[in-house]
């Protein structure tokens, strides 16, 4: 029961970003959610070696990694409670090559906004996520080229805090 406490936002924030038709554009997967949902990576912890980071590390990008930052769960009745998890969101997204450096950070910005548009309105329409709130863990950073075969990429690391 547990697992599926804890598992359950996960996937329903895995599958809201693979509903996004900006995400499935980015990723080469357009109207193919199932393509898109092999780009969103979930890990239920980090190892204290940095085993599931480390394995994030490898999966292809352009990429999307969700991690369970909290879980909390409050008994209100003998047969239930109310639960709430904290979700990490974390887009590795590629700014185009001719775009000027000082308009990366923009660009990339512009791409998560259309990308978390799109999960809220999928969201609104599945009744899926309850979003209470929304952190900026990590702001906007741009990865380093030389470590990238030079393709531009930048990231950022959201939380969500959700009920159900």
């Amino acid at each position: 029961m547990l697992k599926q406490n804890l598992q359950g936002p996960l996937n329903h924030l895995q599958r809201l970003t693979s509903l996004s038709a900006k995400f499935q554009e980015i990723t080469g997967t357009p109207g193919d959610d199932a393509a898109a949902l092999l780009r969103v990576h979930q890990y239920l912890s980090l190892d204290d070696d940095g085993g599931a980071l480390e394995a994030t590390l490898t999966d292809p990008l352009p990429r999307v990694s969700l991690y369970l930052d909290s879980y909390e769960f409050q008994k209100q009745t003998t047969s239930g409670g109310r639960q709430n998890s904290g979700l990490v969101w974390m887009p590795e997204l590629e700014v185009a090559a001719e775009t000027a450096r000082s308009a990366e950070g923009p660009a990339f910005l512009a791409v998560v906004e259309t990308i978390l548009d799109e999960m809220h309105t999928a969201s609104l329409t599945a009744g899926e996520l309850n979003v209470i709130e929304t952190r900026m863990l990590t702001p906007p950073t741009r990865a380093d080229p030389v470590k990238n075969n030079g393709r531009k990429f930048w990231f950022l690391a959201l939380q969500f805090e959700v009920s159900g």
